[in-house]
């Protein structure tokens, strides 16, 4: 019983597929010799198919754009509606005085301060 089913799939895939290739094929035979005045470009013909490949890719491309600009307006529309985070408190200033050798970033020592440089 599950065989017949699946031939059933089958053949009706079969025949959509069929349906619509001799659609686009009769679209094809019928508009390709025909061309098409396009205002945009100074009354320049364009071939109907080449009209409407662009047409298509052109959708293709507006398609694929238009979920990443939602979502970046939507994140305009939340940073806008939130209020501006405080800053956070600054660093306490170092104390006492610092070694000059080296990238040592910590406080020198007193018997340090009095000796003199060597060379």
């Amino acid at each position: 019983m599950n065989n017949t089913w699946l031939k059933i799939k089958i053949w009706t895939k079969l025949v959509i597929i069929g349906i619509v290739s001799l659609s686009v094929l009769t679209f094809v035979a019928a508009n390709g010799k025909n061309d098409a005045t396009v205002w945009l470009w100074h009354d320049h013909s364009f071939n109907v198919l080449e009209l409407m490949a662009g047409s298509f890719i052109f959708g293709i491309l507006c398609t694929l754009l238009a979920k990443p600009i939602y979502h970046t307006l939507s994140q305009i529309q939340h940073l806008s509606s939130k209020p501006p985070e405080p800053l956070p408190p600054a660093p306490p200033p170092i104390s006492g005085p610092v070694a000059s050798s080296g990238d040592s970033m910590t406080p020198a020592s007193d018997a340090s301060m009095d000796a003199p440089p060597q060379s």
